[in-house]
């Protein structure tokens, strides 16, 4: 007599079973992985600007200078927008502008496409100054980091007069970071 030892494959029905659990399983972690890249994305931003503004402060101290960090469209001069690149230099006449003796310390490289940055500041200044003591020249403001997908992935960097920032937070759990005056921030 003939035994028939057991099969050890699988059907159709088992394979095609595993592969649409596998296929659900992937269609439900997908728009987190989204989230979860954007959010990335914009903590690595906000990490960049916030070191920016940490290292205008540094240099002004240890270079006992007046530093300042601008938007710059061209790397060169202040001008365009946020977005679009900012440099950082020592600015020995206190000008906020780039020439005579001044020299540059660094440049920001620009943001990805579509997403913005706003400066809202005392004195409504477009750029910021740090003076040798690491004060701000009476500058105190918000920067908004705007992505494209939306205002409930905004960021915010507040900057005290001191020269001290801090990262907003959504304190009320609407899902919109607050700013300084504890209101929404806008884009």
């Amino acid at each position: 007599m003939m035994f028939m030892s057991p099969s050890k494959g699988v059907t159709l029905i088992e394979l095609i079973i595993v592969t649409s659990l596998f296929s659900i399983t992937i269609m439900l972690a997908a728009p987190s992985l989204s989230s979860f890249s954007i959010k990335n994305r914009i903590t690595s931003q906000m990490n960049t600007l916030a070191g920016a503004i940490r290292m205008a402060r540094g240099s002004a101290i240890s270079l006992n200078r007046v530093v300042t960090l601008c938007r710059s469209d061209n790397q060169l001069q202040c001008q365009g927008r946020w977005q679009d690149g900012m440099i950082l230099f020592v600015d020995n006449n206190k000008d906020h502008v780039f020439n005579g003796d001044d020299y540059y310390l660094t440049k920001f490289e620009q943001i990805p496409n579509g997403d913005t940055i706003f400066w809202r500041a005392f004195q409504n200044r477009q750029y910021l100054q740090m003076s040798p003591r690491g004060f701000t020249r009476y500058q105190n403001g918000t920067f908004t980091y705007c992505p494209k997908e939306g205002l409930n992935y905004a960021r915010g960097i507040i900057l005290n007069a001191q020269g001290r920032v801090r990262f907003t937070k959504d304190e009320d759990q609407d899902g919109i970071d607050e700013g300084a005056n504890g209101r929404p921030l806008r884009c």
